[in-house]
C-alpha cells in the first residue's frame, strides 16, 4: 500500500540527530509536541507471518525526563517508518512533558504472541541499532497550536478533566457520524457489508487550508481536503470533541478497520495496514492541533462486532488491538478510551479490558464505559473503581439533567468523582430541532455539571444521520448554540467547582423541567429560564453580599440589557428578560466580592481559534452556496424533500389526543405575546400507519411501532399495561414489542402505547394495538383504525 507524498508535507518534516549512531527523532522537538523515535531493526512486510511483526516481535523504549522521571513506551512496526508496507523501521510516539535533555532506551524482543506479553522480560532480545541516546525538549511556544499550549488533558480526581498546564475543559462535541473514519481518501478503506457507503466530505473540501496534512488513498485516487476540511470547519464552529469507531466490522457501517482486509479470518487481525494508519495519525494529529480531543469508541453494540475480536473474550487480538491504538496514538494529548457503543460486556469483562488498557498506556487517558439507553446496570458495580474516570452516557433527552446529578453524587460518595460525559441523546439531533435541544438538554447538562455530545439519529440524505452525514453544516444551528453556552460558562464561571442548585431558584416558568441553576454559592449562580416569564426570584438569603445581575441571550451569545445591583441576605427577584420573555435566557448573578476568575479560564477559549471564521462573511456565502445545490456525502445533488408528514392524512388507527386547557391557555398568550414571530407553535406527534401481524400461540412475537413529530424531535414512547410477557425496547421514536405468546393464548390481545411530545409532555396521542391470535401459522395481518 504507497503513499503520496505533498511537498508541504515534506517540507514540515524536521529531523533531529543527537549523533550519527543515535536513532532519528522527528518533529517540532518543544514541550507538548508531538515527536516519533526511529530505529533501524528486522526488515518485514505487514502481510508477514513467520514471524509475524505486529504479533511476533515487541518494540519497548524507555524514556528518563531531566527530572529522572521514567516512561514506559510500546512501539510498533513501521515499514520503511512513513506508509510504505515493508522495511525496517521501528517507532514509539510520543509527547514529552518536560523541557530538558531525554535519554532512551530500546529493546526488542521476539517470540510467539510475545507483542501482547506485558512481561517485559519476557522473549528473546532481537539487535537494534542506535538503542540507546538523547535528545533535547525546548520550551513551547506561546502560539503553539491547538492542545500543545496546555499539555496532556488529564483526570485529576475532580468532575472535569484538566489540562496539565493549563484550564479544566468543558466538551461540546459531535457524536456523529460514528464511522468517521470510513474515508475514501484513506487507503484500504472499503465498505465489507454495511451501508455500502464511504463518506466523502466534499462541502468541507472549501475549508481545507494549506498547512493542512496532505495524502492521497491508492485505492480510489482521493485525497484528504474533504476529512481534513471537516476537522477545520468543527474547530471554527467550536466543537472540540468527536466520537468515532476504529473497528465497526459487523456492526453498521463496516468500512472502519485498521487491519490489511476486513474479512474476519485471524490473519487479517492480527496484520496491520501500515499506510491506512500512517494517514489516520495526520488525521488525528490534526483534530488535535485545532483543538478538537477523540472519544475512542472501542467496539459496537452489534454482537457480531463485540465478537469480531476472540469471540468478544480478551484474548491474542483483542490486546493486540489495543496495543496498536495506545502505540500509535497514545502520545496525542486529549482523547477517551470508551470500552463500547450501548456494550454488552460483562463487569467481569469490562474491568478486565480496562485493566490491560491502564498497564499498556503510559499517558493514562480516561477510560470510560458506554451505556444503553437510561441503563445503568454497569455503573452500579463500576462506581469508584480507580479504573474507570468518565462516564459515556445514552439517555433520554428529558432525563438529561437528572443522570448528570445522579453520577456527579453517587461518584463522589463512592470516593471516586467521575467526569460525567452525556455521549447519545436519543432522537438526535437534526437541521430542525436545535432550539427544542437548547432547552431540553444543553443548558441542562452544562449548568448541572456535565459535559456532552450530539448523536445525529437516522435521516435520509442530504441530511444524513449517524452513518451518513457528511456535511456538518447541515446542524450549524447546534454548533453556534453550543459555542455560545460553553464560552459562556469558560468566560464567567469557575465551574469546576461549581455545584447544581436547582432549590434556590422559585415562581419560575416550568417549561422544559424549569429553571437550572448552577452555583459556587456566595459568589457566582448562573440560571437557565427554558422560558423567562413569571417572576423567578434567586434564594441568596444565606449570603448578605452585594450582587450583579445580567442577562445573557442563549441565542445569539450575547448580553443584553443594562446591569441591574441587587443585596443578598434574602430572596431576589430577577427582574424580566430584556426581550422576548416567552424565550429562554440566562441570568447570571455575581457576587461583587467573588473570587476573581484565573486567566487561564479565558485561556481555554483560544483552543479553537486558530482558523476561526464562524461568524464571517466567508462562512455565510459559504453556506448559502451549499444549501443551494444541497450537496450530499455522496457527491450527488438531491432535492431537499423530507417527507416525514407524507402519510399523516392516512392514519386511521384510533387515537386519543390529550393536551390540558392550561397548556392551550399558555401557547395563545405566548404567541399572543412574543417578540419572536419567527417561532412556530409546537404541533403533536403521531404514530405512522402499522400493520399488526397475527400471532401463532407458541411461537416469538416481534413488533416494531413508530412515531414521529412535525417539530423534528422524535417523541417519547410508553406503554400502559402490556399483555403479560411482552417487552418492550423505546429509542428514537420506535417501539419495538417482543412476546413469547403463551401456548394457551387463543383471545385478542389489546394494549395502549401513548407518544408523548419531549417539549411539552401534556401534548400526547394515544393508540390502541390489537393482536389477534390465529391458531395457525399464516401471514394475514390486522390493519389498526385509528382516528
Amino acid at each position: 500500500m504507497f503513499f503520496r507524498w505533498h511537498p508541504i508535507l515534506l517540507s514540515l518534516l524536521v529531523c533531529f540527530c543527537s549523533s550519527t549512531t543515535a536513532a532519528t527523532v522527528s518533529g517540532n522537538l518543544q514541550k507538548w509536541s508531538p515527536l516519533t523515535i526511529s530505529f533501524s531493526g528486522p526488515n518485514a512486510n505487514e502481510t508477514d507471518n513467520s514471524p509475524n511483526p505486529f504479533l511476533d516481535y515487541r518494540l519497548t523504549v524507555e524514556l528518563t525526563s531531566p527530572s529522572g522521571k521514567t516512561t514506559t513506551l510500546p512501539g510498533f512496526f513501521a515499514g520503511d517508518g512513513f506508509a510504505i508496507a515493508s522495511g525496517n523501521q521501528w517507532q514509539a510516539r510520543f509527547s514529552a512533558d518536560e523541557a530538558g535533555t531525554w535519554r532512551y532506551q530500546a529493546w526488542l524482543h521476539a517470540g510467539s504472541n510475545i507483542a501482547v506479553n506485558l512481561d517485559l522480560s519476557a522473549g528473546d532480545r532481537v539487535n537494534l541499532d542506535a538503542a540507546s541516546g538523547e535528545f533535547v525538549i525546548q520550551p513551547h511556544s506561546a502560539n503553539a497550536p491547538g492542545f500543545e499550549r496546555f499539555g496532556r488533558l488529564e483526570y485529576t480526581g475532580e468532575h472535569y478533566l484538566k489540562f496539565r498546564d493549563g484550564p479544566y475543559w468543558i466538551k461540546g462535541g459531535t457524536d456523529s457520524p460514528e464511522n468517521f473514519l470510513g474515508y475514501e481518501g484513506f487507503d484500504g478503506t472499503i465498505d465489507k457489508g454495511g451501508e455500502n457507503f464511504l463518506h466523502h466530505f466534499n462541502t468541507h473540501r472549501q475549508d481545507a487550508s494549506s498547512d493542512d496534512p496532505f495524502f492521497t488513498s491508492s485505492n480510489s485516487g482521493k485525497d484528504s481536503m474533504g476529512i481534513t476540511g471537516a476537522i477545520n470547519y468543527l474547530s471554527n464552529q467550536g466543537v472540540n470533541s468527536i466520537y468515532f469507531l476504529p473497528m465497526n466490522l459487523g456492526g453498521d457501517g463496516q468500512e472502519t478497520y485498521p487491519f490489511v482486509a476486513g474479512e474476519n479470518t485471524s490473519f487479517n487481525k492480527t496484520h496491520y495496514d501500515i499506510s491506512k494508519l500512517y494517514q489516520w495519525n495526520l488525521v488525528l494529529e490534526h483534530a488535535q492541533k485545532r483543538g478538537i480531543a477523540l472519544n475512542i469508541v472501542l467496539s459496537e453494540t452489534e454482537p457480531a462486532n463485540e465478537r469480531w475480536l476472540d469471540n468478544g473474550q480478551l484474548g491474542t487480538e483483542r490486546k493486540l488491538f489495543f496495543r496498536e491504538l495506545v502505540a500509535r496514538f497514545g502520545y496525542l494529548l486529549a482523547a477517551k478510551w470508551n470500552l463500547g457503543e450501548e456494550n454488552d460486556y460483562s463487569v467481569a469483562q469490562l474491568r478486565e479490558q480496562a485493566s490491560y488498557l491502564k498497564q499498556l498506556d503510559w499517558s493514562q487517558k480516561p477510560i470510560a464505559v458506554h451505556t444503553q439507553i437510561n441503563n445503568f446496570r454497569d455503573y452500579e458495580q463500576l462506581v469508584g473503581d480507580s479504573l474507570f474516570s468518565a462516564t459515556s452516557i445514552q439517555y433520554d433527552p428529558p432525563f438529561a439533567a437528572d443522570f448528570v446529578k445522579q453520577w456527579r453524587t453517587r461518584s463522589s460518595d463512592a470516593g471516586r468523582k467521575w467526569v460525567i460525559d452525556m455521549d447519545e441523546n436519543t432522537g438526535g439531533i437534526s437541521d430542525k430541532n436545535a432550539d427544542v435541544r437548547r432547552k431540553q438538554i444543553l443548558y441542562d447538562v452544562y449548568f448541572s455539571g456535565g459535559n456532552l455530545e450530539w448523536y445525529y439519529g437516522y435521516h435520509p440524505l442530504p441530511l444524513g444521520g449517524d452513518l451518513t452525514a457528511g456535511d456538518f453544516r447541515k446542524r450549524e444551528a447546534m454548533w453556534k448554540m453550543m459555542r455560545y453556552a460553553r464560552e459562556f460558562v469558560e468566560q464567567n464561571l469557575p465551574f469546576w467547582r461549581m455545584q447544581d442548585a436547582d432549590n434556590l431558584v422559585s415562581n419560575a416558568n416550568n417549561a422544559y423541567g424549569g429553571a437550572e441553576v448552577f452555583a459556587a454559592p456566595g459568589e457566582y449562580y448562573a440560571v437557565y429560564l427554558p422560558s423567562a416569564s413569571g417572576n423567578p426570584q434567586l434564594d441568596l438569603s444565606g449570603y448578605a453580599n452585594s450582587y450583579s445581575v445580567r442577562w445573557f441571550n442563549p441565542r445569539t451569545g450575547e448580553f443584553e440589557g443594562s446591569t441591574l445591583n441587587v443585596n443578598g441576605g434574602q430572596r431576589v427577584a430577577l427582574g424580566n428578560a430584556p426581550s422576548s420573555n416567552n424565550d429562554d435566557w440566562v441570568v447570571l448573578v455575581k457576587s461583587h466580592n467573588a473570587a476573581r476568575l484565573p486567566d487561564f479560564a479565558a485561556e481555554a477559549l483560544q483552543l479553537n481559534s486558530a482558523n476561526n471564521q464562524t461568524d464571517t462573511q466567508q462562512n455565510q456565502d459559504s453556506q448559502s452556496d451549499v444549501d443551494q445545490t444541497n450537496n450530499d456525502d455522496t457527491g450527488n445533488t438531491q432535492p431537499n424533500n423530507e417527507n416525514e408528514n407524507e402519510n399523516e392524512n392516512d392514519i386511521t388507527n384510533e387515537t386519543e389526543t390529550t393536551t390540558s386547557n392550561e397548556t392551550e391557555q399558555t401557547s395563545a398568550q405566548n404567541d399572543a405575546s412574543s417578540n419572536s414571530a419567527e417561532v412556530s407553535p409546537n404541533q403533536l406527534p403521531y404514530f405512522l400507519p402499522t400493520q399488526v401481524p397475527n400471532a401463532l400461540p407458541g411461537y416469538a412475537y416481534n413488533l416494531s411501532i413508530i412515531a414521529t413529530d412535525p417539530d423534528g424531535v422524535a417523541p417519547v414512547i410508553t406503554a400502559n399495561t402490556l399483555p403479560a410477557g411482552m417487552q418492550i425496547q423505546v429509542s428514537d421514536g420506535l417501539a419495538e414489542l417482543s412476546w413469547l405468546v403463551p401456548a394457551a393464548q387463543r383471545d385478542t390481545v389489546s394494549f395502549e402505547l401513548i407518544a408523548i411530545d419531549v417539549a411539552d409532555s401534556s401534548m400526547q396521542v394515544k393508540q390502541m394495538i390489537s393482536i389477534a391470535i390465529t391458531a395457525e401459522q399464516n401471514n394475514q395481518t390486522t390493519e389498526q383504525t385509528q382516528n
